[in-house]
This record gives C-alpha cells, structure tokens and sequence, in this order.
C-alpha cells in the first residue's frame, strides 16, 4: 500500500485545526468509489495495528462543518444540545 496516493489525491480540511471542531466526523461522498476502495485496502494494516475499523453510511450524518467534492465533516446530533451548538 503506498500512503501517497492519499497525499495526492485526497482534499485534507483544515477545520480540525480549531479544538471546537475535534468533534467531527469525516465522510466521504457516495460517489467518491476509488477513495473508498483505496481506504478498505488499508484496513487490514489498521486492524493488524490493533484498531477497530467499520464502514458506516449515513443519508444524515449531522451537522455539516465542512464540505468539498470528496466528503463532508459533520458534527453527529448526539454533540449538539438543544439549539444545535456543540456541547
């Protein structure tokens, strides 16, 4: 597996840089097949360096954050309060 097909081909957002966005989570967009291809050849190595992996899909993934042609970060329903804010 080479890691820099990923450098090269993947947007990397910037929103993780401020601490009140640490709650996000990334998706890719359905229509983004060699991406997710790409990542489920990596996850022998991952599970192999003894971390869980699963493939989760969502038509409502949360609050969205940030977006490109490739995926969106959004916060989950359960890390928003009562008026959509983080808690």
């Amino acid at each position: 597996m080479n890691l820099s097909w990923f450098q090269k081909s993947l947007l990397t957002p910037n929103i993780f840089e401020d601490s009140k966005n640490l709650l996000g989570v990334c998706w890719f967009k359905n229509a983004q097949v060699e991406i997710i291809n790409k990542v489920r050849e990596l996850v022998p190595v991952l599970e192999t360096c003894g971390l869980e992996v699963s493939e989760m899909r969502s038509d409502s993934p949360g609050t969205v954050i940030y977006e490109d042609s490739q995926q969106v970060v959004a916060v989950p329903q359960a890390a928003l309060d009562s008026q959509g804010m983080y808690k």
